[in-house]
Order: C-alpha cells, then sequence, then structure tokens
C-alpha cells in the first residue's frame, strides 16, 4: 500500500463486473464524483452500518448480564437526587 499526502492508501481489490458497471453508470447518470469516492462513502456507510449492528448486539447481550443491570441500578441510584434537580431546571 502506498500514502499520498493527503493520508490515503492506495490499494487494490477485485470487484464484481456488475457492481463496476452499475457504479460506473450511476456515476455518469449523476455526472458528479469520482470512482475512489464512491467507493469511500459505500465503505463508510457499510462500517457504519456494521458498527451500529454490533453496538445492538452488544447492547443486548450487556441487557440479559445480571452483573451490568446491577451496576445500572447502582448508578442510577447513586445520581438519581442529580437527575432530578438537573430535570427540574430543564422544564
Amino acid at each position: 500500500m502506498v500514502r499520498n499526502a493527503a493520508g490515503k492508501k492506495k490499494v487494490t481489490f477485485s470487484l464484481s463486473g456488475e457492481i463496476v458497471e452499475e457504479m460506473k453508470d450511476l456515476l455518469e447518470r449523476e455526472q458528479s464524483g469520482s470512482q475512489n469516492r464512491f467507493v469511500e462513502e459505500a465503505l463508510q456507510e457499510h462500517i457504519k452500518r456494521m458498527r451500529r449492528d454490533v453496538l445492538r448486539r452488544e447492547l443486548a447481550q450487556a441487557s440479559r448480564d445480571p452483573l451490568f443491570l446491577s451496576d445500572i441500578k447502582e448508578v442510577e441510584k447513586d445520581f438519581g437526587q442529580t437527575d432530578t434537580e438537573t430535570s427540574e431546571l430543564i422544564v
């Protein structure tokens, strides 16, 4: 991999011909953007979705963990008064 001055890395991927043609067609129709930008934005969206899915699974797992739930109750108890005072200031 080669890095350029903008912190980008040059990489090589193999993509299906259908995907490449669809990307080129969309870019041509929209008359905007480069293939590099298209792929980078698509990867950014996919990474966001994957991170969100991981977080959902981890939260679902934590919601069944008695120790985690106990910690949450303890924090709620410790900060309950502060939360009440703050919520009264907001209203």
